[in-house]
């Protein structure tokens, strides 16, 4: 019989037993969630003392909520990171760690990654989160709705003029159907119809591109299809019942959205059966909005350590492959790709994938939400019929370089 002494003794050559740590993942897009279940489940078969617990914050709250955790220093350890929030000042201020050592230290690949994706993510030469996915945006639309009306599908051949006057054919108001809805928004909405007009809503030295005559005419475009021809629902209607739903729901035959999109019209019965996609209408160029997703470590994390296994699981080929198998979003390994376009057979994804060679990355700045807040309210008003393009745009202009200005300071 061993004693109680013999016991302990043994227990103390044993070692201390490894401590699980949990890290603290945060997203914002539900409909990803289960294939990045998948991908934590598989990272903590790998590493069995490190658990992930995903958080799914609702997008709109997602900046504030994240902003307000890392002044109250309890940020998740990994969270997403993109172009339009706060990632420029994010790595600016030190908040999110600098990568390259540690990518250097453990010789991890990046180059499946595509070179602009890292590019997006680089801050003032060092790497700062690690590129997940990309997007572009499509024009979406209902076969069936189109079949009624005798309209043939979209093609590469469409410009606005097509879209304008097969919309005019495809809004029923008896049955409550419009031949297009205008979202009073920017990724699909207000960058896709600007970089179309060779406009710009921030320039390259960093002002604001609304006072330029292409961007204003763009805004004009969109405002036309609400007042003018009448094929969209005004901003007060889309903000009562919104494009997707009217999509999911035959309110709608065709709408802007994105890549991102694909996985959510798929789990949807009607949509799976009656959608499908093609590149953007032209308008003076091609041209489609394209934004970026990352993987960033909170600086005060913890465990900094384990985030960065985490990290690297993350970036390598095998969480790539779930991603795109899942077709939630075109996964930032360009070589996987085309699993991504397989994953939903019913629809045309290979139309995102077409509009990559005219694909514009989404304005960005220190403060971007600091002016698209600006932006969004004030052309809004436009789209409602409340003041004009020129007035929206213009006022747009002058606030939109007031905060750009205070950037650096």
């Amino acid at each position: 019989m061993i004693g109680m002494s013999s016991l302990g003794m043994l227990v103390a050559l044993a070692g201390p037993a490894f401590a699980e740590v949990t890290l603290r993942l945060s997203i914002w897009d539900a409909n990803q969630k289960p294939a990045l279940d998948q991908i934590t489940a598989r990272f903590s078969e790998e590493n069995p003392d490190i658990k992930v617990s995903i958080e799914v914050v609702p997008r709109s709250d997602y900046v504030t909520k994240l902003e307000t955790s890392i002044v109250g220093r309890n940020a998740p350890d990994v969270f997403w990171n993109a172009l339009p929030d706060r990632f420029l000042e994010l790595a600016r201020s030190g908040l999110i760690e600098n990568l390259d050592e540690r990518i250097k230290a453990d010789g991890v690949d990046l180059s499946p990654i595509a070179p602009a994706l890292l590019e997006a993510f680089t801050y003032e030469g060092s790497l700062y989160a690690i590129p997940k996915d990309f997007d572009t945006v499509g024009l979406w639309y209902n076969k069936a709705l189109f079949d009624a009306a005798g309209v043939a599908y979209p093609d590469d051949s469409w410009t606005w003029e097509t879209l304008r006057e097969n919309a005019k054919k495809l809004t029923n108001p008896s049955k409550g159907v419009y031949g297009f809805v205008v979202n009073a928004g920017t990724r699909a909405g207000y960058y896709n119809f600007i970089a179309q007009n060779a406009g710009d809503v921030l320039t390259d030295d960093l002002k604001s591109g609304f006072d330029q005559p292409e961007t204003a005419a763009a805004v004009q475009f969109m405002a036309d299809l609400i007042l003018v021809d009448k094929v969209s629902p005004t901003v007060q209607q889309t903000e009562e019942v919104n494009a997707q739903t009217r999509f999911k729901t035959g309110q709608a035959a065709m709408i802007l959205d994105g890549s991102w999109r694909a996985r959510e019209f798929a789990d949807d019965p009607y949509t799976l059966e009656n959608a499908n996609i093609a590149v953007l209408p032209q308008g003076t160029v091609r041209a489609s909005s394209s934004g970026t997703l990352g993987y960033s470590i909170y600086s005060g994390s913890e465990h900094k350590e384990e985030a960065w296994d985490l990290l690297k699981f993350l970036a390598s080929p095998e969480a790539a492959q779930i991603q795109a198998s899942a077709g939630a979003v075109i996964p930032s390994h360009m070589d996987q790709a085309q699993i991504w376009v397989d994953a939903i057979p019913q629809f045309n994804l290979q139309a995102f994938l077409d509009m990559v060679d005219y694909a514009e990355v989404v304005a960005h700045s220190f403060n971007t939400p600091g002016w698209s807040s600006i932006m969004n309210q004030e052309l809004k008003k436009a789209l409602a019929g409340d003041v004009s393009v020129d007035e929206a745009t213009s006022l747009v202009a002058t606030k939109m370089n007031e905060v750009l200005a205070s950037e650096g300071k």
